[in-house]
């Protein structure tokens, strides 16, 4: 064989080595468990920005650790948060994230919250066959009138507003009053603009905390509604009707 032959058979030889390098790692690759370390990375690229860079939430995704997190996703199937986030993330774009992908990302967001998705629940110790017996509950006292001239004013006043809600209409919806927020973004357009002008670019420096308010424990994201004064909220199973000046809780209805 030729000196000018073997130059030429060199390259192509190396290169088949190469790929077949390639060909097997690949292999490797596939064969492998979730990757935790990649599913970091693409968390931090593509997720953090709404469910906050430790997991904690943030202002477009709930916090992906905690109690309301172990709770909902402990004892579901090994993989069911990898095939949530196939599916149907981002919202943007539901379906576009790889399963190797989601498997990545499931496993780094289970290690990093320390939760075990598909752990028992814990059992509770058997109880000691040698311990004595309880002693009997000590009978409760009969119903309690209470007297308080003051009491059936204070909760009429303070469930007046219900009393002036007036029915919402198909009319109101295609155009609310300025001081109301009927639906999602505000208006069937979505602008999400209200055309209230006491704030504006002078005054908005001096705005404070008027009230705050604790939500039940959820992974919702909500849009309250008002009307007639009335602030809506809905978080888990729980709706919630307050009062928007003072924020004190009005009704309730828990599912």
């Amino acid at each position: 064989m030729t000196r000018v032959q073997l130059r030429h058979l060199l390259p192509a030889a190396l290169a088949a080595a190469l790929m077949g390098a390639v060909c097997i790692a690949g292999v490797g690759a596939a064969q492998s468990g979730p990757d935790a370390a990649h599913g970091k990375d693409l968390f931090v690229a593509s997720c953090a920005s709404c469910h906050g860079a430790g997991l904690s939430g943030g202002e477009f995704g709930p916090p992906l650790a905690g109690s309301s997190f172990v709770s909902h996703w402990q004892g579901k199937p090994p993989g069911s948060v990898a095939s949530f986030i196939a599916s149907r993330m981002p919202p943007s774009a539901a379906g576009t994230v790889s399963a190797a992908d989601a498997a990545d990302l499931e496993a780094y967001i289970l290690h990093s919250g320390s939760v075990a998705a598909n752990a028992p629940a814990e059992r509770a110790p058997p109880a000691n066959p040698a311990a004595p017996a309880a002693e009997p509950p000590t009978p409760m006292p009969g119903p309690v009138t209470i007297r308080d001239p003051g009491l059936k004013p204070a909760t009429a006043a303070r469930m007046a507003p219900l009393a002036k809600l007036t029915p919402v209409t198909d009319a109101m919806l295609r155009r609310p009053s300025d001081a109301d927020w009927l639906m999602w973004r505000r208006t069937y357009q979505t602008l999400g603009f209200s055309p209230l002008r006491q704030i504006n670019k002078t005054n908005v420096k001096t705005l404070g905390q008027a009230w705050a308010w604790s939500l039940p424990a959820s992974q919702n994201e909500i849009t309250p509604l008002v009307h007639d004064g009335v602030m809506f909220v809905q978080s888990g199973d729980t709706v919630q009707a307050l009062g928007a000046v003072k924020g004190d809780l009005l009704w309730q209805y828990v599912r």
